[in-house]
């Protein structure tokens, strides 16, 4: 890390003020972060220098790169642009203790007593954080005596998180989770000044400062377009980021669209790359060799070894991939809309008429497959203990979830299914409901624990449960007689209305 050397300057002999901004990064797609004027300084160049040209041009921002080159222009630069300081690295060439930006980097001064304030990004609010987990949790920068709100959030988007947060005026936070609104507090909790700006505030103790990074979230299904060899030709030029937390192909898409960038593309898991060109079908291969696993979800790929993985920035249209045997022949794409829906996976928003889920069945269903029992919330101060399982059901939010016994075959189902059989071979209806009103008796005589090893149904609908004695036989048998005219009128009443069980 290297100090510009200078806070506040006034050249000898002159009125030129000027104050140190930042570190900025540009983006190789033609489009220059300052183009109200350019001239090189070979061997001459110095942080005075190019500030003192910009003033007399009547410009505000100056801005040195390469050590040589001299940018001016009025345009305040965007948060998006942030840099850290160390990637403004390179010595000015006419004063080896000062820094004139770097490879794509500019070192910028405003031309005046006190920097004009870059706006940070939609400010959400101040809300609450703890020491663990934390609120923000991708990443954290300590910025020490240099934070201001705009850097912190220019961070976050360059590392590709939604969200950023300023805390204990000079911590920075990064994430993709949106702040619980149940934690947003005051903005008085969030008042410590930012340790670069004491006008600024920057969070408090325990306290974030919470900002959107611009980053959108917007489904990329059905955006790809292919993949494709990149080897030593770097298809897109324009722009590339290292995501080393959180690369998607639905992140660096995001990434891409907010900056104007036609395409996106993925490689080598956390690369972000951006251009304006569709690539050249010639360098079209197998999508099998764009596998990497995504350093922001290891459920998802982002390309390969010099291996890219394409997809298509405009988020109003379909675009069907290329296949390999289309890379010559047919080099166009089809279009269809692509709505919205209000179906989300893991947290994002899908395409109507998207396929979500698709399953084999290969594999046992007790090995991925659980019953799900949404069951309700007791009113504070009720003994759950003591309410019924109907009443229960009348709870909201609380979730039992439990592993299905029912998706777990056992003998008794295969007997049942052998049953069922059974009863659908009998050619005659009375012969089924018979058979089914036998077949509850013995298991209703089994729950009261009556049956006996050679218990059995005798020809008069009797069942004999426990084995009866010589002197008890007489009245059994009168038993047996009535039982079986009770059973005779039951099944006749059945025959004649067989959906009355």
């Amino acid at each position: 890390v290297y100090s510009t050397g200078i806070e506040q300057t006034l050249e000898p002999g002159t009125e030129t003020v000027f104050k140190y901004v930042g570190c900025f990064k540009e983006y190789t797609n033609g489009t220059r972060l300052m183009k109200g004027y350019h001239q090189d300084f070979p061997d001459a160049l110095t942080n005075q220098l190019c500030a003192r040209l910009c003033q007399k041009k009547g410009f505000r921002y100056a801005g040195m790169q390469y050590g040589k080159e001299c940018f001016c222009d009025s345009n305040k630069p965007k948060f998006q642009h942030f840099a850290k300081d160390e990637e403004c690295s390179t010595r000015c060439d006419g004063n080896n203790n000062q820094i004139c930006g770097g490879n794509w980097r500019i070192s910028m001064f405003e031309i005046a007593g006190t920097v004009t304030t870059i706006d940070p990004g939609t400010y959400l609010g101040c809300y609450k954080d703890q020491e663990s987990p934390r609120a923000l949790k991708g990443h954290l920068e300590d910025f020490r005596n240099s934070l201001v709100p705009f850097m912190c959030t220019g961070l976050c988007y360059s590392m590709g998180f939604l969200y950023a947060g300023t805390q204990f005026s000079k911590q920075c936070f990064c994430g993709d989770e949106h702040p619980n609104p149940n934690l947003k507090v005051g903005e008085a909790e969030c008042a410590k000044p930012c340790s670069g700006d004491a006008t600024k505030k920057c969070g408090g103790d325990y306290r974030n400062s919470v900002y959107q990074t611009g980053i959108p979230d917007v489904p990329v299904h059905e955006k790809y377009v292919g993949c494709y060899n990149d080897f030593n030709n770097h298809i897109f030029k324009a722009h590339k980021t290292t995501l080393t937390k959180t690369n998607t192909p639905r992140r660096c898409l995001n990434y891409c669209w907010q900056l104007g960038f036609k395409y996106s593309g993925v490689e080598y898991g956390q690369e972000c790359l951006c251009g304006n060109d569709k690539p050249d079908s010639s360098f079209l291969v197998s999508g099998d060799e764009c596998g990497m696993i995504c350093s922001g979800d290891q459920l998802e790929t982002c390309g390969g070894q010099w291996r890219l993985a394409v997809y298509s920035t405009d988020l109003s249209t379909f675009v069907e991939p290329l296949e390999i045997e289309q890379r010559i022949t047919n080099d166009s794409t089809t279009v269809k809309p692509c709505q919205l829906s209000k179906t989300t996976i893991n947290g994002k928003r899908v395409c109507s008429g998207d396929i979500i889920f698709e399953e084999q069945f290969s594999s046992p269903l007790g090995e991925k497959w659980k019953h799900t029992i949404k069951i309700s919330e007791a009113p504070e101060g009720l003994n759950i203990e003591s309410v019924s399982a109907e009443e229960k059901m009348h709870f909201p939010q609380t979730i039992l979830t439990e592993q299905s016994s029912v998706l777990k075959e056992d003998q008794f189902d295969v007997f049942g299914r052998h049953v069922a059989q059974m009863l659908r071979g009998l050619a005659r209806n009375e012969q089924r409901i018979i058979a089914q009103k036998l077949i509850n008796d013995v298991l209703f005589e089994a729950e009261l624990g009556s049956l006996y090893r050679n218990a059995s149904i005798n020809t008069g609908f009797y069942f004999d449960s426990y084995p009866s004695s010589d002197s008890s036989e007489q009245s059994l048998n009168s038993q047996a007689s009535i039982q079986q005219q009770e059973t005779t009128n039951f099944l006749n009443f059945l025959y004649h209305n067989p959906n009355a069980i």
